[in-house]
């Protein structure tokens, strides 16, 4: 009786363990969403939040180690959060999107924001207008460096390797 009464107190137990962890780690776990490229301009516009444009193609190997390394992150996904609204663009499909009035496609996404290669960021003000592009793969600690020069607006009055300078100081 007693050893019944013992092992159904370790599976309540257990249960309540299993189920505290799933609700910690959905509580901590920010929301993060890649939106198309019109949709994330206008919710920028109502959130008064710039554009994380990340411009990848599927067999791209430093798309995927940023992915793996920076965006998967829920550290990296927070900073993102806090200042901007993430969008994504792939460079090998045929969307087009509706940017500044136009129907634009891929291609000329691509020649607006100055675009050549894998992965490429593009932060865009909170009217759609091009403040910054980044080209190629981002360690994470320059990637957390750069979030947040962009993020608080820093861009406009010192050079990221000032920033950098201010930052370790």
């Amino acid at each position: 009786m007693m050893s019944k009464i013992i092992l159904i107190s370790l599976f309540c137990l257990l249960g309540l363990i299993v189920d505290g962890n799933a609700q910690i780690k959905a509580f901590s776990e920010p929301s993060f969403k890649w939106l198309p490229l019109d949709q994330a301009v206008g919710q920028a516009r109502v959130q008064q939040k710039m554009v994380l444009v990340l411009f990848k193609t599927k067999d791209c190997p430093f798309c995927k180690k940023m992915e793996l390394e920076v965006f998967s992150k829920p550290e990296f996904q927070k900073e993102i959060n806090k200042y901007f609204i993430p969008a994504v663009v792939d460079l090998e499909s045929n969307d087009q999107y509706l940017y500044k009035g136009d129907v634009i496609s891929v291609k000329g996404l691509a020649t607006t924001f100055r675009v050549s290669g894998t992965p490429t960021l593009v932060f865009l003000n909170t009217d759609g207008d091009l403040v910054a592009f980044q080209p190629g793969y981002i360690k994470p600690d320059t990637f957390h460096e750069l979030i947040d020069y962009i993020g608080t607006g820093m861009y406009a009055t010192v050079s990221f390797q000032e920033f950098q300078k201010q930052d370790k100081e």
